[in-house]
């Protein structure tokens, strides 16, 4: 239970992250 809620957080996180990513690439001038 505890890997799995660790592994949830790591992939919201690693979601998060390229949401901003994508946000900085789309943004470039």
């Amino acid at each position: 239970f505890y890997i799995c809620r660790r592994k949830n957080k790591i992939s919201i996180w690693k979601n998060k992250t390229s949401i901003k990513v994508e946000i900085l690439f789309f943004y470039k001038p």
